[in-house]
């Protein structure tokens, strides 16, 4: 099964994210943006360099929170008659493709600019 085939509603998704994860996913756009008007002004890639690898040690910490909590229900979910299964992991898996996603077009426009440049 390919990623892109799940049928996702963004909307859905956005309500069951934690709030950790969605503080996360509005500082990665903020951090587009702020990259491609950064490169458009020619900013220091070097700069920008260290705030994408930044993001990606956060994206490390807050998937972890989010795997944590699906574990904590899934063992609340174990001792009622509806145990929850596998797919309890499916809000972590989507948060992670979203801020993968992301983090993938952050670093090819900034290898882009910098292979232009040199």
């Amino acid at each position: 099964m390919a990623i892109l085939s799940v049928p996702w509603d963004l909307r859905a998704l956005w309500s069951i994210f934690s709030g950790v994860a969605k503080v996360y996913l509005i500082f990665l756009v903020v951090v587009v943006l702020y990259t491609v008007v950064g490169l458009i002004k020619r900013d220091q890639t070097k700069r920008l360099q260290q705030l994408h690898y930044f993001c990606l040690l956060l994206l490390g910490i807050v998937f972890s929170n989010e795997c944590f909590g699906v574990l904590r229900a899934i063992r609340l979910s174990s001792v009622s008659l509806s145990a929850q299964g596998i797919e309890t992991f499916e809000p972590a898996v989507a948060f992670s493709f979203i801020a993968f996603t992301l983090l993938g077009f952050l670093h090819v426009l900034q290898w882009l600019v910098s292979s232009h440049r040199s």
